[in-house]
């Protein structure tokens, strides 16, 4: 990568205005005080069925959209991150249609919903500029009450019955980059079922800085997915052997066995808002983790942070950590203390092993085009990830 950088210098500065020239935010755009987020809501005919409750499917289910919409809002609006740079959130819902679920005879089918999901993202594929995110929502026999697709992600499908606000809420989180948590009470727990429900303070900031890279990633040629894939650095330490087997006497269904073997995997990213993301996932089935020295590296680094003088109180830095079946644990440094403290954060990542040589040599020259010809590193690193 690091001769393909300095291959490509020379086009660089080219290639990145002619981005700007096809829509990207200019950096007073990217200021202006209300942030607004686009989706759209998609069902099937068998949700558009009236009921008692809802005589009109249309109506209703823009309001649901509507009543997650303001519990998102009034979260996010709590949270210094975002505070910094907006005074308003707005989700600008721009569509509702109907869409065509998989098959007809759902009741002797039991569907798995990244089956379900994936149907529904080959029939509504977003184009550039289109929307931010697509919603989908079913009452087939999916096996659970919502899926998203990725974290971060752009889809998401709600089968719920009921609490489907709930559902819809913890969905959209997925998609603005939260994992489950294990806190009673929070929007993001598997259980759906707590009352006065919230986010936590650190899920805010996670969803601020998402929303920020949402905008800041509109108009590129090359559409990204928000904050991923750009210098994307995964490593994966083990992987589980996995085997498939099927119960035909129970709806076809099948079951994926994992072996007692774990899966970690270190994620590095720089975010189109320009921050920096430092993840780190751990799982192993059935069983209580028994390596966790990455993790305890992540709780040394935002002990390091803060000796740097990076803020947590004014989320310069936040920490989230999600347990349940998996560990996870997200540090997001905002894009000026990443910048001011770069030398010091990436000399930590490398001394402890969750950045290789490699990846930062490819870093450092991302930097050094940045600040030479001032384009944002963001820019830059997007820029050579479309010619991999």
């Amino acid at each position: 990568m690091i001769q393909m950088l300095r291959k490509y210098l020379a086009s660089a500065i080219l290639a990145i205005s002619m981005l700007y020239s096809h829509g990207s935010l200019s950096s007073g755009e990217r200021n202006k005080r209300t942030a607004y987020v686009y989706w759209d809501a998609y069902a099937d005919k068998l949700y558009q069925k009236p009921t008692d409750e809802c005589p009109e499917w249309k109506p209703c289910l823009e309001s649901l959209v509507n009543e997650a919409e303001k519990i998102i809002v009034a979260e996010v609006k709590q949270s210094k991150r975002f505070r910094r740079h907006y005074d308003h959130l707005d989700f600008v819902l721009k569509n509702v249609k109907g869409w065509d679920s998989p098959r007809d005879d759902w009741d002797d089918w039991v569907m798995f919903p990244n089956y379900v999901l994936g149907k529904f993202k080959i029939q509504n594929p977003i184009r550039v500029n289109e929307v931010d995110m697509r919603l989908g929502f079913t009452l087939r026999a999916v096996m659970a009450e919502g899926y998203a697709e990725d974290i971060p992600g752009r889809f998401l499908m709600v089968s719920a019955k009921s609490e489907r606000r709930i559902t819809l809420t913890h969905e959209a989180g997925h998609l603005l980059s939260l994992c489950h948590n294990s806190n009673n009470g929070d929007y993001m727990h598997p259980d759906l079922s707590f009352p006065n429900a919230k986010f936590s303070k650190e899920a805010r900031a996670i969803i601020a800085d998402s929303i920020m890279s949402i905008i800041s990633a509109r108009g590129l040629q090359f559409r990204l997915e928000h904050n991923n894939g750009l210098l994307d650095m995964a490593k994966i330490a083990y992987k589980p052997q996995s085997s498939i087997k099927c119960k035909t006497d129970t709806n076809n269904m099948c079951v994926v066995h994992l072996s007692k073997t774990y899966l970690a995997q270190a994620t590095i990213a720089v975010n189109p808002s320009g921050s920096l993301s430092i993840g780190y996932s751990y799982a192993k089935m059935n069983e209580k983790p028994e390596d966790l020295r990455q993790a305890a590296k992540m709780d040394g680094l935002f002990k390091f942070l803060k000796y740097l003088g990076i803020s947590e109180a004014e989320e310069e830095a936040v920490h989230y950590k999600a347990k349940s079946q998996w560990l996870n644990s997200v540090i997001n440094i905002e894009e000026r203390q990443f910048e001011k403290h770069y030398d010091s954060i990436v000399g930590y990542l490398k001394f402890n092993g969750l950045m290789p040589d490699d990846t930062a040599k490819s870093l450092d020259t991302a930097r050094n085009i940045s600040s030479a010809y001032g384009i944002r590193l963001f820019d830059v690193l997007y820029h050579y990830a479309k010619k991999e």
